[in-house]
């Protein structure tokens, strides 16, 4: 489908963001709202689903397209882009009836700050590295995190195994990751 790597090996392209002014966020849900609760041990407001729904994010900027998942084998997010004129991923979810798409427009599935969004210049992009949790996750990248910043001070974090949530990877903010995880984190700045 597309060249997904771990998000550190891509930072020529996600360069390229910065910048950007955000045409819409879309979660790519495999999963309806009801299907999703009815499954899950977690009872999500429709709010929320948004945030927590399984599936790849991807970012619709002017002449880019960048998305985001997380792959359990390298413990990390990993991301993949498209740009000149191969503009795909959005049309490739739009047009696969196994995806339900949420844009971070949509009041029904999503809270303020994920409608904020929309508009928003990217100041800045940084990959959040962890310690192992385990010792299976030893010599694993686990860059567990990508925090994408904008000029107005907001952020979006796209996290995987960071917040207690349904899905391994999922849609979140810094103020709602535990303040000591996040200490133990090193931080990379893209730019």
């Amino acid at each position: 489908m597309f060249r997904e790597d771990l998000t550190s090996k891509k930072t020529n392209d996600l360069k390229k963001m910065i910048g950007c002014k955000i045409k819409s966020i879309i979660h790519c849900s495999q999963d309806t709202f009801d299907s999703f609760n009815e499954e899950e041990l977690y009872n999500i407001s429709q709010n929320e689903f948004f945030k927590y729904a399984s599936g790849p994010v991807v970012f619709v900027l002017e002449d880019l397209e960048v998305g985001f998942t997380s792959n359990e084998k390298l413990n990390s997010i990993v991301t993949w882009t498209e740009s000149n004129g191969l503009l795909r991923s959005e049309d490739y979810f739009r047009n696969d009836s196994d995806f339900l798409l949420i844009e971070n427009s949509n009041k029904e599935f999503t809270g303020e700050r994920e409608q904020s969004l929309s508009g928003q210049i990217i100041s800045s992009i940084q990959i959040l590295r962890f310690p192992p949790p385990t010792t299976n996750y030893e010599g694993l990248p686990n860059e567990m995190g990508v925090c994408i910043r904008f000029e107005n001070n907001n952020h979006i974090v796209m996290s995987h195994k960071l917040i207690d949530s349904p899905d391994s990877f999922c849609v979140t903010y810094l103020d709602e990751i535990n303040p000591e995880k996040l200490e133990l984190s090193t931080i990379s700045s893209i730019i």
